[in-house]
């Protein structure tokens, strides 16, 4: 009778788990994408930082699974308890009554996040006579690699409006597994 002999390393990589190789990542969840209409802002009651919750009433879900006709948005910066305030660069800001195509993501807390923060964001803004949506990117730099991989900044990027009606349709599109052409740029 033949004994097989089993070197002890491989016995113990067998029995402890093996050191990670290759590309690691964290997954993120699927965004919710609604046209929105902002109802009420005000100071976040939940959380230790100063944060905006925007009660919005959602008027089309565009792709994804929202919980009802209402939801809380709770954007990072605004006035936090005791009147301490933090503005954070870039956080989108809403006015009551105005109309948004928003890309959101559960919180725990209950509230919806938006995506990327100002990138998840689409304001509704008239423009030759058609429903925009158009991305509020003042005083932001858009960081673009060079040929030479260096990074180099151009302000407010190159982002274009959008038809908000085309381009929430090939959002839809998208999510339902239809591929089509980018038909949605003004």
């Amino acid at each position: 009778m033949r004994q097989l002999r089993i070197p002890f390393i491989l016995l113990a990589s067998l029995a402890a788990p093996a050191a990670v190789e290759g590309t690691t990542y964290v997954m993120v969840s699927d965004a919710a994408v609604a046209e929105v209409r902002v109802v009420e802002a005000g100071p976040a009651t939940a959380g230790a930082a100063p944060d905006t919750d925007y009660l919005v009433e959602v008027e089309r879900v565009v792709q994804g699974h929202l919980p009802g006709s209402r939801i809380v948005v709770r954007v990072p910066g605004g006035i936090g308890a005791g009147g301490v305030g933090l503005r954070v660069f870039g956080a989108p800001e809403f006015a009551p009554g105005e109309r948004a195509l928003l890309f959101l993501v559960p919180g725990k807390d209950g509230a919806y996040r938006i995506l990327h923060l100002m990138l998840g964001a689409f304001h509704e803004r008239r423009l030759a006579g058609r429903r925009a949506a158009v991305r509020e990117l003042t005083g932001a730099h858009e960081v673009v690699l060079g040929p030479d991989g260096r990074p180099t900044f151009h302000e407010r990027g190159a982002d274009r409006p959008r038809d908000l009606e085309r381009f929430a349709d090939w959002l839809g599109d998208r999510a339902a597994g239809h591929r089509r052409e980018r038909d949605y740029l003004l």
